[in-house]
């Protein structure tokens, strides 16, 4: 029993113990909470903190820290204040007043470390911010942060000797003091609902909207767990994780629009800030234009996924993008580019090389015809000319130089062949010259002149023995004309933002010679078959057979006024006048046909044509033929006239000779009057050109009339012989 007692005496003073210490520490712990309430209380004093924070900020960053609202402080085991309509200014030069301004700023704070004023940050959360940053003329970016010039901040050094920045402010003397000191610290951020606007200097703003971004860690080494989420223009969605360690960015992203597709990038930068060395894999996949209206309003839909990849190196300062690809339908452009953004205004250069591409676009059909009495306000429903805007920003925001070499183009009516470009972007200016290719039939080659900042364009095209009819089918879904080639010049300027903007300003001169087309009629025409009838002959033929055409046309301000509208049929020669109004895509056109002697189509009246290009109104006018106008006609294939109307140079640039084409042989050989060409000076004018045309047809009349009557002569003298003969028998008789 004593052993009992014992042991039980034993045990009794081992609890005793136990429970003393666990009562004193349980003590402690409360004298160590009330003090530690206590010194909270005392530090977190709202106007003191605000003080203390301002201070801090201008003295880190040269701005002022504004802090309009309240500043709440609430204790806990983390304590914590909110900031309340925060805003920080940006500098002088940048448009917007504030690089940073936010509804609500809350700061949490670790306990024990703010006992002894130290104050280390435990995160920080913020929302409905809006962040502005810009860029200046001279390159100076507005979050970018002057150094704080000496004495506007102190340090002190941890335990371990470690620098940490010293927080001054005046006390109620207004003297400066040390109050306490900020770790580098932190242990998590998070943003939510909130803006980052960018505006480079010169260009447009974009937007994007921060749904959440957070940071696990951030030390001065390192920041973990990063994860993001954002929209940029409403419309692309950009989300992902990355991590920063050993001078090191690691980074896993995806953006992706509306539609399906999106755009990947993996990888690491490393050595940031000092010019890192990039190693990335970027993928992307276009399967519709929701990503590419991001960037542009005029986005392309896509009958079928565009892909990119490419091998991101290179530094941030010069990217280089090596094993490029860009395909589609599994058939791509390769090449490598490079991209300098250590300029004023990013760099890129670009060498792109292909195969055979095949795209299934274009070639849309033609509305069907409609009865109209009147011209019908022109929409992008029933244009032949689409309304495509001129890329002025990104004229503005990059310089270039990029060569572009492609085998062959096939397009679902028409191929081109040996496409070769060279572009050149500097300062919103954009030169492709030379540009060249085959088609089916000849080459078309020439250069164009793109000013962003004159909101200019210049077109110089030259084609040689092309299959317009391919081209026609290819760009309006519809041709009349069964074969034939054409010669084709394209000299014009003009002014506007858009395709028809420019139209509408266009000046210059459009030349076309075909040289044996053939063209269909519509089996709906009947106001105009008379005329057609003219000039298929005797032929037999339900197609009008073209062996030569020619027209010039001066354009001004978006009209095309006709110098020569002159073309040759089995039946008759045509001839013509009239203007088309190019960004209204309207004509008012007349064309009158006369044989080489007189015959039908001399009767023939005038075709009229009046309306919309993709479905104009066919009148005749019958007061117009020949016999009705009396001297006043407009116009025959006379090689003279022709010459003098559309003029040697414009033929020359088409590379027309005389011999080509057989309603240019008069020019040469002077059949349309009898005479030798080299005889007769040429017009100098439109007018007098009518009135040698004017001339050489009643030449011509006057000869058939004279032939006519010898002929008749000819006949009365046999018959006169004959009666004669047959008088003098019966006399005998």
């Amino acid at each position: 029993m004593g052993w009992l007692l014992h042991c039980r005496l034993f045990t009794r003073g081992i609890m005793i113990k136990t429970l003393k210490w666990i009562g004193i520490s349980l003590v402690c712990l409360v004298v160590l909470l009330v003090a530690g309430a206590f010194a909270a209380i005392q530090l977190l004093d709202a106007e003191y903190y605000k003080n203390v924070l301002q201070k801090t900020v201008e003295a880190q960053t040269g701005r002022t820290l504004e802090i309009k609202g309240d500043v709440e402080a609430n204790l806990g085991f983390t304590p914590a204040f909110t900031i309340y309509d925060a805003s920080l200014t940006n500098p002088d030069w940048a448009s917007s007043d504030h690089l940073i301004t936010a509804q609500s700023v809350r700061v949490g704070l670790q306990l024990l470390p703010l006992i002894r004023k130290n104050v280390v940050i435990d995160y920080v959360d913020l929302e409905g911010a809006t962040l502005a940053l810009e860029t200046s003329k001279s390159g100076k970016k507005s979050w970018e942060f002057e150094k704080p010039e000496d004495g506007a901040e102190a340090k002190t050094e941890d335990k371990n000797g470690a620098e940490k920045e010293a927080v001054v402010v005046e006390n109620d003397a207004g003297e400066e003091v040390e109050t306490s000191t900020i770790s580098d610290t932190v242990r998590s951020i998070l943003v939510k609902n909130s803006t980052i606007v960018y505006h480079p200097y010169g260009d447009q703003k974009r937007s994007f909207a921060v749904s959440e971004f957070s940071v696990g860690s951030i030390t001065e080494a390192s920041i973990e767990n990063i994860e993001f989420n954002f929209v940029l223009n409403e419309v692309a969605r950009t989300s992902g994780t990355a991590s920063y360690e050993d001078e090191t960015l690691h980074i896993d992203a995806r953006t992706a629009g509306n539609g399906a597709s999106y755009i990947t990038l993996q990888g690491t930068v490393a050595d940031i800030p000092d010019n890192g060395d990039a190693d990335l894999q970027l993928n992307a996949e276009l399967v519709d234009g929701s990503l590419l209206r991001a960037f542009t309003a005029e986005a392309p839909s896509l009958d079928k996924p565009v892909s990119l990849s490419a091998h991101v190196g290179g530094s941030l300062e010069a990217i280089q993008l090596t094993n490029l690809k860009l395909a589609y339908d599994n058939q791509a452009l390769t090449g490598n580019a490079s991209l300098r953004l250590n300029k004023k205004v990013p760099y890129l250069q670009a060498d792109l090389k292909g195969g055979t591409i095949k795209l299934a676009v274009g070639g849309n059909a033609a509305p069907a015809p409609q009865e109209s009495t009147a011209p019908a306000k022109p929409d992008d429903e029933t244009r032949v000319i689409p309304n495509a805007p001129l890329p002025k920003a990104w004229m503005k925001a990059l310089n270039a130089d990029i060569t572009l070499a492609v085998a062959k183009l096939v397009l679902p009516k028409t191929s081109l062949e040996n496409i070769e470009a060279q572009a050149t972007l500097r300062d919103g200016t954009l030169r492709v010259d030379p540009f060249g290719m085959n088609t089916s039939k000849g080459w078309v080659n020439g250069n164009v002149v793109m000013d962003a900042n004159a909101n200019s364009m210049a077109i110089l095209l030259d084609a040689k023995d092309v299959n317009i009819n391919d081209l026609l089918q290819q760009t309006t879904g519809e041709s009349r004309m069964q074969k034939g080639t054409a010669k084709l010049h394209i000299d014009a300027t003009g002014y506007g933002d858009n395709l028809y903007r420019w139209l509408d300003s266009a000046e210059g001169e459009v030349a076309l010679v075909l040289n044996n087309a053939e063209f269909d009629v519509p089996s709906g025409l009947t106001a105009g078959i008379n005329f057609v009838d003219a000039l298929r002959g005797n032929t037999g033929n339900e197609d009008v057979g073209v062996s030569c055409f020619v027209s010039t046309f001066q354009l001004e301000n978006g009209i095309a006024k006709s110098k020569a509208i002159v073309f040759d049929t089995p039946g008759a020669r045509v001839s013509g006048n009239g203007v088309l109004n190019l960004s209204q895509e309207t004509m008012n056109i007349t064309l009158k046909a006369r044989s080489d002697f007189i015959g039908t189509a001399d009767f023939v009246p005038p075709l009229l044509l009046r309306g919309r290009w993709v479905n104009p109104q066919v009148i005749l006018d019958p007061a117009g033929t020949l016999l009705g106008i009396g001297k006043v006609i407009l116009g025959t294939a006379s090689g003279v006239g022709l010459v003098a109307i559309v003029g040697d140079k414009t033929l020359t640039k088409l590379g027309v000779t005389d011999s080509d084409i057989s309603c240019l042989e008069g020019v040469a050989s002077g059949t349309d009057t009898g005479t030798e060409a080299e005889e007769k000076p040429a017009p100098s004018t439109p007018q007098e050109a009518v009135k040698q045309d004017m001339k050489n047809a009643e030449n011509a009349i006057r000869k058939e009339r004279d032939a006519a009557k010898q002929e008749l002569k000819k006949i009365e003298d046999d018959v006169r012989a004959i009666r004669d003969n047959v008088k003098g028998i019966f006399k005998k008789k």
